[in-house]
C-alpha cells in the first residue's frame, strides 16, 4: 500500500499541500479531484519525486520513498505533457524502461497498441508523425507497460474523444486489477473520474477535506462543491431569507442556504394552487431557452423581489414541456431533494 502521514509542501511560503494522510491500496482506482489549484499536480510530483516535501513522509509497502531517487521509485508517472522520446519509435517508446524485452513483452505491447486503434503501420514509426489523440494513447500504453508498482495518472484522457476515452478507461481499469497496481488519479472531469474510481479523495486549497467511495460522496457530501459532482449544472441554491412568505419548511439558524440539483426540480404551472407544505415552490420567470436533441435548458428567474439577482437553470429530458420565454412558472423542490448548507456552504445534517 501508498501510505501518506501529514504530508506538506511549500514554496515560496506558500503552502500547496498541508497536514496530507492518507492510505491507498492495491487494485483500486484512487481519483483525485478538486479545484484548479488545489494541490492535485503537487501531489503526484511529490510522489513521484519531481519535487521534495517540506514536512511529513511518503511510505511504500512501510518503507519510506522520500529519499529514495526518482530513477529506482517504483513509480511510472503519465503527465499532463504525456512525453515522449522524439527519436524513439512507438515500441521504443513504450519498451525503453525495460533492461531486457523478453518476447511476451512485445506481444502484451502489441495487444494494447491494437485495442487502443493504433495501427501497425504506425509502430515504428516516430513521435513527430503522429496525432496529439495517439501520442496520448502511446503514452499511457508506456505508463501501463512500464514495471513499477504504481501507476499515477495526470489528465490521462484529456485528448480523446468520448468513445476512445470509454474504450480506454475500460481497458486501464483491467490493467490495474489484473496487475494488483497502486493507481491515483487526476482530472478535471468530474463525471469521468466517478465512473473509473473505486475511491475518490477531494483535496480544497491543499487540504483534504472528503474520501470515500463515489457512491458515499454523493450520499454524504462534506459541502456544497461535492454535493455537486457528477452534474454539469452544478447545485442550484437560494438563501433562507429569499424564501417565498408562504413557505411552510423551517430550519435552524445554522441553515443559511437550501440547495438542490437542478434534475430533481421540476416546473409546473404557475397558477398551480396545490398546497405541498413539505415542497419549495418557488415563483419564476423563464429568461432563456436552449434545446439541444431532447434536452432543454430553461433560465429562470425569480418573481420574488428579494431574490431578483438569482438565475437557475432547470434541465429537462424530453420534449413535453412547452414553456415560452417571459412565461410565469413554479419551480417545485421536494423537502427530500433538499441540500441545506451553511454560511460557508458546507452540508448541514
Amino acid at each position: 500500500m501508498l501510505e501518506f502521514n501529514n504530508l506538506e509542501y511549500k514554496t515560496q511560503n506558500i503552502i500547496i499541500l498541508y497536514n496530507f494522510t492518507l492510505i491507498v491500496n492495491r487494485s483500486i482506482i484512487t481519483g483525485i479531484i478538486g479545484p484548479s489549484g488545489s494541490g492535485k499536480t503537487t501531489l503526484l510530483r511529490n510522489i513521484a519525486g519531481i519535487v521534495t516535501p517540506t514536512n511529513g513522509n511518503i511510505k511504500f509497502d512501510k518503507k519510506k520513498i522520500n529519499p529514495v531517487p526518482v530513477a529506482k521509485r517504483p513509480i511510472s508517472y503519465l503527465q499532463q505533457s504525456f512525453p515522449l522520446y522524439e527519436r524513439l519509435t512507438v515500441m521504443e517508446n513504450i519498451l525503453v524502461s525495460y533492461k531486457k524485452v523478453q518476447k511476451k513483452d512485445i506481444e502484451k505491447t502489441k495487444n494494447l497498441l491494437n485495442e487502443f486503434f493504433i495501427k501497425e503501420e504506425q509502430w515504428n514509426r516516430v513521435p513527430l508523425n503522429l496525432s496529439g489523440g495517439e501520442r496520448q494513447r502511446i503514452a499511457l500504453i508506456k505508463a501501463m507497460m512500464k514495471p513499477a508498482d504504481i501507476l499515477l495518472l495526470d489528465e490521462p484522457f484529456s485528448n480523446l474523444d468520448k468513445n476512445l476515452k470509454n474504450k480506454a478507461s475500460a481497458i486501464l481499469i483491467n490493467h490495474i486489477r489484473e496487475n494488483n497496481k497502486i493507481c491515483l488519479y487526476v482530472t478535471h472531469d468530474e463525471s469521468e473520474v466517478i465512473l473509473n474510481s473505486d475511491k475518490l479523495v477531494v483535496l480544497e486549497d491543499g487540504k483534504l477535506i472528503q474520501e470515500g467511495t463515489p457512491e458515499e460522496l454523493v450520499n454524504q457530501p462534506y459541502n456544497s462543491n461535492i454535493a455537486s459532482l457528477g452534474n454539469p449544472l452544478g447545485l442550484q441554491s437560494i438563501e433562507v431569507s429569499m424564501l417565498p412568505d408562504n413557505t411552510n419548511l423551517h430550519y435552524p439558524n445554522s441553515v443559511k442556504k437550501l440547495a438542490w440539483h437542478p434534475h430533481k426540480s421540476k416546473l409546473v404551472d404557475y397558477s398551480h394552487k396545490e398546497t405541498v407544505t413539505s415542497d419549495i415552490m418557488l415563483p419564476m420567470q423563464i429568461e432563456q431557452i436552449k434545446k439541444s436533441a431532447n434536452r432543454v435548458l430553461y433560465a429562470l428567474k425569480p418573481l420574488n423581489g428579494k431574490a431578483d439577482h438569482l438565475l437557475l437553470w432547470h434541465e429537462f429530458y424530453g420534449m413535453n414541456y412547452n414553456y415560452t420565454k417571459n412565461q410565469k412558472v413554479t419551480l417545485r423542490v421536494a423537502k427530500e431533494d433538499i441540500i441545506k448548507l451553511d454560511e460557508n456552504n458546507k452540508v448541514v445534517n
